[in-house]
Protein backbone atom coordinates (compact mmCIF):
# COMPACT_ATOMS: atom_id res chain seq x y z
CA UNK A 1 0.00 0.00 0.00
CA UNK A 2 0.96 3.50 -0.98
CA UNK A 3 2.00 5.68 2.26
CA UNK A 4 1.97 8.88 0.48
CA UNK A 5 -1.70 8.14 0.00
CA UNK A 6 -4.36 9.84 2.78
CA UNK A 7 -5.84 7.41 4.98
CA UNK A 8 -9.39 7.36 3.58
CA UNK A 9 -7.99 6.44 0.11
CA UNK A 10 -6.11 3.86 1.32
CA UNK A 11 -8.69 2.48 3.19
CA UNK A 12 -11.04 2.67 0.30
CA UNK A 13 -8.06 0.85 -1.58
CA UNK A 14 -8.46 -2.11 1.37
CA UNK A 15 -11.60 -2.30 0.78
CA UNK A 16 -12.11 -2.79 -2.56
CA UNK A 17 -9.07 -5.39 -2.62
CA UNK A 18 -11.19 -7.29 -0.28
CA UNK A 19 -14.07 -7.08 -2.28
CA UNK A 20 -12.60 -7.85 -5.65
CA UNK A 21 -10.88 -10.82 -3.92
CA UNK A 22 -14.09 -12.41 -2.11
CA UNK A 23 -16.61 -11.44 -4.72
CA UNK A 24 -19.31 -14.00 -2.34
CA UNK A 25 -18.84 -11.74 0.48
CA UNK A 26 -21.38 -8.37 0.87
CA UNK A 27 -19.85 -6.93 3.50
CA UNK A 28 -16.48 -6.92 5.79
CA UNK A 29 -15.58 -5.85 9.21
CA UNK A 30 -13.37 -2.95 10.51
CA UNK A 31 -10.48 -5.04 11.60
CA UNK A 32 -10.29 -7.17 8.31
CA UNK A 33 -10.20 -3.76 6.11
CA UNK A 34 -7.58 -2.42 8.67
CA UNK A 35 -5.78 -5.59 8.77
CA UNK A 36 -5.60 -4.87 5.15
CA UNK A 37 -3.40 -2.45 4.79
CA UNK A 38 -0.70 -4.12 6.25
CA UNK A 39 0.03 -1.63 9.36
CA UNK A 40 0.66 -2.75 12.98
CA UNK A 41 1.19 0.65 14.76
CA UNK A 42 -1.39 0.53 17.33
CA UNK A 43 -2.17 4.10 16.83
CA UNK A 44 -2.51 3.98 13.18
CA UNK A 45 -4.67 1.02 13.96
CA UNK A 46 -6.47 2.81 15.98
CA UNK A 47 -6.97 6.29 13.48
CA UNK A 48 -8.04 3.77 10.51
CA UNK A 49 -10.31 2.15 12.57
CA UNK A 50 -11.90 5.59 13.59
CA UNK A 51 -11.92 6.23 9.76
CA UNK A 52 -13.33 3.60 9.24
CA UNK A 53 -16.28 3.14 10.75
CA UNK A 54 -17.40 7.01 11.70
CA UNK A 55 -15.37 9.52 8.85
CA UNK A 56 -16.44 7.48 5.47
CA UNK A 57 -19.96 6.03 6.10
CA UNK A 58 -22.59 7.36 3.84
CA UNK A 59 -25.53 6.46 5.67
CA UNK A 60 -24.46 8.26 9.32
CA UNK A 61 -23.72 11.82 10.07
CA UNK A 62 -20.70 13.43 9.37
CA UNK A 63 -17.55 13.49 11.91
CA UNK A 64 -16.78 15.75 10.85
CA UNK A 65 -15.06 14.67 7.05
CA UNK A 66 -18.64 14.42 4.96
CA UNK A 67 -16.58 11.14 3.16
CA UNK A 68 -19.29 8.47 1.43
CA UNK A 69 -16.95 6.07 0.69
CA UNK A 70 -18.36 2.94 2.75
CA UNK A 71 -21.97 2.16 3.89
CA UNK A 72 -22.43 0.28 6.77
CA UNK A 73 -24.91 -2.43 6.89
CA UNK A 74 -27.23 -3.16 9.86
CA UNK A 75 -24.70 -5.84 11.67
CA UNK A 76 -21.98 -3.08 11.61
CA UNK A 77 -20.12 -4.50 8.65
CA UNK A 78 -18.94 -2.35 5.73
CA UNK A 79 -19.09 -2.18 1.89
CA UNK A 80 -18.26 0.30 -0.62
CA UNK A 81 -21.01 3.19 -0.99
CA UNK A 82 -22.89 2.63 -4.49
CA UNK A 83 -24.69 4.94 -6.66
CA UNK A 84 -27.88 4.91 -5.23
CA UNK A 85 -27.37 3.91 -2.08
CA UNK A 86 -29.01 6.29 0.60
CA UNK A 87 -26.51 8.81 2.68
CA UNK A 88 -27.04 11.18 5.57
CA UNK A 89 -28.08 14.73 3.79
CA UNK A 90 -24.83 16.21 5.35
CA UNK A 91 -22.56 13.53 3.51
CA UNK A 92 -21.50 15.30 0.74
CA UNK A 93 -17.97 14.09 -0.26
CA UNK A 94 -16.90 11.77 -2.86
CA UNK A 95 -17.29 8.21 -2.65
CA UNK A 96 -13.68 7.27 -4.36
CA UNK A 97 -10.40 8.02 -4.47
CA UNK A 98 -9.79 10.69 -7.73
CA UNK A 99 -8.14 8.74 -10.63
CA UNK A 100 -5.26 11.14 -10.45
CA UNK A 101 -4.44 10.77 -6.59
CA UNK A 102 -4.52 7.16 -7.01
CA UNK A 103 -0.79 5.59 -8.43
CA UNK A 104 -0.96 3.84 -11.42
CA UNK A 105 -1.07 0.19 -9.83
CA UNK A 106 -4.28 0.93 -7.96
CA UNK A 107 -6.21 2.90 -11.00
CA UNK A 108 -7.60 -0.81 -11.84
CA UNK A 109 -9.58 -0.44 -8.67
CA UNK A 110 -11.48 2.65 -10.01
CA UNK A 111 -12.34 0.51 -13.66
CA UNK A 112 -13.60 -2.58 -11.37
CA UNK A 113 -15.64 -0.46 -8.62
CA UNK A 114 -17.32 1.45 -11.53
CA UNK A 115 -17.81 -0.99 -14.71
CA UNK A 116 -18.65 -4.18 -11.94
CA UNK A 117 -19.29 -3.46 -8.62
CA UNK A 118 -21.35 -0.07 -9.16
CA UNK A 119 -22.96 -1.01 -12.10
CA UNK A 120 -24.44 -4.11 -10.15
CA UNK A 121 -26.59 -1.62 -8.03
CA UNK A 122 -27.84 0.33 -11.42
CA UNK A 123 -28.31 -2.79 -12.98
CA UNK A 124 -30.89 -3.56 -10.14
CA UNK A 125 -31.99 0.02 -9.73
CA UNK A 126 -33.34 0.05 -13.42
CA UNK A 127 -34.75 -3.60 -13.13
Amino acid sequence: MCANLPLADRLWVALANLHRSMPNRASFRADEIVAQLGVRAPEFKRDAEWYTSLHMVANIAPTPFKLRMFYMLPDRTYRLFRPGDLFHVQRTGRSHPRVWDLPSNFRDLLTWYSEKYAAITQQRLAA
